[in-house]
């Protein structure tokens, strides 16, 4: 049987990158808000333009020190190569979900050098 989980997109940062001390020393998290931009055109002609929000989260010390720290500012163009993961927790009560996309050792974060022409 084969499976796959892999989620691909190019997008702009909603604000810096936020990246915290995990308790204990277990390393580092850092997690950003991606927009990602859509447009279409309707069946009259008329352009429409929709944006679409995804959280990201990683782990990897490498992605985190060298270019997230460095570089994942607001409005920054990056390419996001990652996997879907949820995740659930308990607040005031009640039961919450969240779908993340994670990017691992495999995938990767690289901003997009943008032509200034």
């Amino acid at each position: 049987m084969f499976t796959l989980n892999s989620v691909m997109l190019a997008g702009r940062l909603g604000a810096d990158a936020e990246i915290k001390t995990l308790p204990g020393d277990k390393g580092k998290v850092a997690s950003f808000n991606l927009a990602v931009e859509r447009s279409y055109k309707d069946r009259l002609g008329k352009w429409h333009s929709e944006t679409d929000w995804f959280r990201v989260v990683t782990f990897v010390p490498s992605l985190i020190d060298k270019v997230l720290a460095k570089q994942a500012t607001k409005g920054r163009l990056v390419f996001v190569q990652g996997a879907l993961r949820a995740r659930s927790w308990d607040q005031d009560g009640q039961r919450r979900t969240s779908i993340e996309i994670e990017v691992d050792a495999n995938g990767g974060i690289t901003p997009v050098v943008e032509d200034k022409a």
